[in-house]
């Protein structure tokens, strides 16, 4: 049995025997208890709630730790991705304000690159040199 079917059964036997004031006594004893599982109650919310921003506090650290600002054309990479041999540009504006590791598309071919959320763009090096060629083939960036 709980605490509080225990204080229950206390009370009524109390009131069997005609103690009115330990009777009295249970009682604010049960509402005591309860008063306190409550309490227990909202502060396990609280603990679980706490570990999973602390999660969360985490994994942001570790993609933090993970991105490296390209200056050029002004975006994020993941260092993991890019020993991996992938090259992921991430928005710098969905990174920094929001927190949000969200990729660009690329658009035109490879060197240029959006962001859907922010309609940003980002163009490399390469793909200006080959845009402002006065013999540019379309072709190898499109």
């Amino acid at each position: 049995m709980g605490l509080i079917e225990n204080a229950k059964d206390a009370a009524k036997l109390v009131q069997q025997i005609g103690n009115i004031e330990l009777y009295e006594k249970l009682v604010s004893l049960q509402q005591d208890a309860m008063s306190i599982l409550d309490e227990n109650w909202k502060l396990k919310d609280e603990v679980r709630s706490l570990k999973e921003q602390l999660q969360q506090s985490q994994k942001l650290s570790e993609i933090d730790a993970d991105m490296q600002f390209v200056p050029d054309p002004g975006f994020f990479i993941k260092k993991s991705e890019e020993k991996a041999g992938k090259y992921i540009p991430y928005c710098p504006v969905c990174w920094k304000s929001d927190r949000k590791d969200v990729p660009l598309n690329p658009t035109f071919g490879e060197g240029y690159y959006k962001c859907d959320i922010h309609k940003s763009a980002y163009e490399t090096l390469r793909f200006r040199q080959l845009k402002n060629s006065p013999q540019r083939d379309t072709d190898s960036y499109f």
